[in-house]
């Protein structure tokens, strides 16, 4: 399973998360020992601060097309999970964006809809994207905190 940073610039790092996730050797061979294994582990922990939630719901992402700038593309799929920071967009579609480009994602989730400009983190060819939210509206982030409360009461609600 090839894990990566989100950097995708090969570091050594990167190539170790590999070693680890894919069963235990580094590249090259080098079976790593138990011991070491576990202290590469945590290379490969979460590093994500708020916690996601599982949900559905549409998301469209917008952004200027770069051969005039005034035309708009369009990119949309289903939202796999959100957090207080962000959210994975599953989609087929190919995004043809540079890593952090800000883009304007509408998403609507449970029937409550808000839209944030948001950056792009990383991206993976025919399967989806993920976003980190730039809030600068107090409305936004208040419709995302109503959104997520219903997420987590969901969650209680069904003893998870």
């Amino acid at each position: 399973m090839e894990v990566r940073d989100g950097t995708g610039d090969g570091t050594a790092d990167e190539t170790r998360q590999e070693a680890v996730t894919s069963g235990g050797s580094e590249p090259g061979g080098r079976e790593l020992g138990r011991r070491e294994l576990g202290r590469r582990e945590s290379w490969v922990r979460e590093k994500r601060k708020q916690q996601r939630f599982q949900c559905s719901g549409t998301a469209e992402v917008v952004w200027p097309d770069a051969s005039d700038g005034c035309e708009e593309e369009t990119f949309e799929g289903e939202i796999r999970d959100l957090s207080l920071t962000g959210c994975y967009i599953l989609s087929q579609a190919h995004l043809d964006l540079d890593r952090r480009s800000y883009v304007k994602l509408s998403l609507c989730v449970d029937g409550d809809s808000f839209t944030t400009p948001a950056r792009l983190i990383m991206a993976r060819a025919e399967s989806g994207a993920a976003f980190e939210f730039v809030p600068v509206d107090p409305e936004m982030r208040l419709a995302l905190l109503t959104v997520l409360q219903k997420l987590t009461a969901e969650l209680t609600a069904a003893g998870r």
